[in-house]
């Protein structure tokens, strides 16, 4: 049996030795990225309700993790979509540096549980539309509204 929480701890840290290089407030926010994905309020306004169910955290949040990575790094990152008619575990979305197609998938993990590797050659730029646009403001003001929740509890 899969120890869920120590298979995505386990990522998390993985995933933040390989962003490093990049700062610490780069690395902050992957981590607390990486958190609110198993709370679950974040989880039930964010993710779509098929995976709400899933046994691992991560599973679900690809689309809105690539856009906050975005959002965060700027524009030199492309959002990037393997569709699910390409690949029979997709679709799958993750981030792809311009200039040095670097790819940042906060959620890879989703798949390398179940040992599957994503087959990033299949991916093909998508736009950030007004639908994406929605989404993360969606989840900014949630995971602000978290946030403050958490820090009145401390408060108390």
């Amino acid at each position: 049996m899969i120890d869920v929480k120590k298979a995505f701890q386990d990522a998390t840290d993985h995933l933040v030795d390989d962003i490093a290089a990049l700062g610490d407030d780069v690395v902050n926010m992957v981590q607390h990225m990486r958190q609110s994905m198993t709370l679950p309020t974040v989880r039930m306004a964010m993710v779509p309700s098929f995976h709400q169910m899933n046994f691992y955290p991560s599973r679900g949040f690809c689309e809105i993790a690539s856009l906050l990575w975005i959002y965060h790094m700027g524009d030199a990152w492309d959002l990037m979509q393997i569709r699910g008619t390409d690949w029979s575990h997709g679709p799958h979305f993750y981030t792809r540096h311009r200039i040095s197609g670097q790819i940042i998938d906060i959620t890879v993990d989703q798949y390398s549980i179940r040992n599957l590797t994503v087959p990033y050659h299949l991916g093909q730029r998508v736009e950030i539309d007004r639908r994406r646009k929605k989404l993360l403001d969606m989840y900014l003001n949630v995971f602000r509204c978290r946030k403050n929740e958490m820090e009145s509890k401390a408060h108390v």
